[in-house]
C-alpha cells in the first residue's frame, strides 16, 4: 500500500461513528513522510500537517533535509493539493490550528538558516508558518533565543490572535529570565506574527509545555512536565518527573500551577477544559504507586475539579450547539438551568456580528452572516461561555 520505493508513508484513516474503517489513504514519496496533526475543513475535507524528506511521488518540492509538508484532502481522502516549506536542514511541524480567515497556522521547529527561514535565531528555533486556505504562504516567523526552542501547541484566540506553548533552553536578550535548565515558554502573537506578549515559567530543573487549551475566563491552560523541585514557579513536585499543569490569565500571567504524578516518570500530553469548568489531563506514567497501575508505561488520565478551573459557582454552563457547521439557523440547548441574557456572534477578528437578548426559542438566525468560523458568546450575570461554529 506504500508509495513505490518509500521508506515511510503518511497514512490517513477515516472511521465511521462506530469505529469501522471507511477508507485508508497513503501519501508520500521515496523518503520518509509522516503526519502530526489533522483538521476538518469547511468543505468537509481535511488539512494535514506533516513532514517529509522526499522529492517525488506526492511530494513536488523539497528544500533540504526535512520540510513542513501540508496536504489538503477532499471528503473522500483524495489529494487536492500539497505544499512544502523549509530550508536546507530540519523542519518538523508539531501543531496546527485554524486561522482567522479560514486559513491555517502551524508551529514546530527549524534548524535551517536559509530557504523560507529568513531570521534564524539559535540552534533549534520555534517556527510559525501561516498559510491561506489554498496553502499559499502568507508569513513565517522564528521565535525563541540562542539555545534550543520548540513549540508543540498553538491555538487561535477569540480576538483573532494566537497563543502558543513551547519549551526553551535559551537565556539571553531574546528569552530572558530562564529559571534553570529548560523552561516553559508562552507567546501571544497577532495575525501578522508580531509578539503581543512573551512569558517564561519554570524552576531549576527541566520544564516544558506540550498541550494548550483556551479557558472560559479568556485565559489559557497548559499541560506538560517538570523535574524541578519546589522552586521558581513550581510547587508540589513529587519525586522525579511530574505532570505540570499551568493556568494563565489573558495576559499570560501565572494564575496557578499544579504538579501531578508519583515517584516515576509522568508526562502530560493533552489537556482540555471540561463543561463543568474543570480540566481533563491525559498522558503517560510509570509511577508504580498510582491507582490501577498495570506495568511499564500506562495511560494516566486526571480530572481536575471545578475549584481549580474558571468556574467557582455550583452549576457551570453545559451548552450544546447544533448543527455545526450550520446554514441559516443554529440551535442551542442549555443542559443545565441557565437563562442567557445576551448571546453575541463574533467573527474571528473580534468584531461583533449580532446580538440576541432573552432568547426563548433556542434558535439563532445566521442568514445575514457570510461563510466562515464564528464564536458564540453566552452571557448572564453569573457566567460567560463561548462556543465555536462554522457558517456555510
Amino acid at each position: 500500500m506504500k508509495w513505490n520505493g518509500s521508506d515511510d508513508d503518511l497514512v490517513v484513516i477515516k472511521l465511521d461513528i462506530n469505529g469501522d474503517t471507511e477508507w485508508i489513504k497513503y501519501f508520500g514519496g521515496p523518503g520518509n513522510n509522516g503526519g502530526t496533526s489533522i483538521l476538518q475543513t469547511s468543505d468537509n475535507g481535511y488539512i494535514i500537517g506533516g513532514a517529509s524528506d522526499s522529492l517525488g511521488g506526492d511530494v513536488t518540492e523539497n528544500f533540504g533535509y526535512q520540510d513542513f509538508w501540508i496536504l489538503k484532502l477532499n471528503h473522500a481522502g483524495v489529494l487536492q493539493w500539497e505544499k512544502s516549506f523549509g530550508g536546507s536542514n530540519v523542519e518538523f511541524p508539531l501543531s496546527m490550528d485554524y486561522a482567522s480567515d479560514n486559513g491555517f497556522i502551524l508551529i514546530g521547529l527549524t534548524a535551517s538558516v536559509d530557504g523560507h527561514i529568513t531570521e534564524p535565531l539559535g540552534l533549534y528555533d520555534i517556527w510559525v508558518v501561516r498559510i491561506d486556505s489554498s496553502g499559499n504562504l502568507l508569513w513565517q516567523k522564528t521565535l525563541g533565543g540562542r539555545g534550543n526552542d520548540v513549540s508543540e501547541a498553538i491555538r487561535l484566540t477569540p480576538d483573532g490572535n494566537y497563543v502558543l506553548a513551547a519549551s526553551t533552553t535559551s537565556n539571553d536578550e531574546l528569552v530572558p529570565g530562564n529559571h534553570g535548565q529548560n523552561d516553559l515558554l508562552a507567546y501571544k502573537l497577532d495575525d501578522e506574527g508580531n509578539i503581543i506578549w512573551q512569558k517564561i515559567y519554570g524552576g531549576s530543573g527541566i520544564d516544558g509545555g506540550l498541550s494548550l487549551d483556551l479557558t472560559s475566563d479568556n485565559g489559557f491552560i497548559i499541560a506538560g512536565y517538570t523535574t524541578s523541585p519546589d522552586d521558581g514557579d513550581v510547587s508540589g513536585h513529587h519525586t522525579l518527573h511530574d505532570y505540570w499543569v499551568v493556568k494563565l490569565d489573558a495576559n499570560g500571567d501565572l494564575s496557578w500551577q499544579k504538579c501531578l504524578g508519583g515517584s516515576g516518570i509522568d508526562v502530560a500530553q493533552s489537556i482540555q477544559q471540561t463543561n463543568d469548568g474543570g480540566f481533563i489531563v491525559a498522558g503517560y506514567s510509570n509511577s508504580e504507586e498510582l491507582q490501577n497501575y498495570h506495568g511499564s508505561h500506562d495511560f494516566f488520565i486526571v480530572k481536575l475539579s471545578v475549584a481549580l478551573g474558571a468556574y467557582s459557582e455550583t452549576h457551570p454552563p453545559d451548552i450544546t450547539i447544533y448543527p455545526n457547521p450550520a446554514n441559516n439557523v443554529l440551535h442551542f440547548q442549555d443542559n443545565g438551568d441557565q437563562r442567557w441574557d445576551r448571546i453575541e456572534v463574533i467573527n474571528l477578528v473580534g468584531v461583533t456580528q449580532g446580538v440576541f437578548k432573552n432568547i426563548e426559542t433556542g434558535e439563532i438566525n445566521l442568514s445575514h452572516l457570510p461563510d466562515g468560523y464564528y464564536l458564540l458568546k453566552f452571557k448572564n450575570e453569573n457566567f460567560t461561555s463561548i462556543r465555536t461554529f462554522y457558517k456555510n
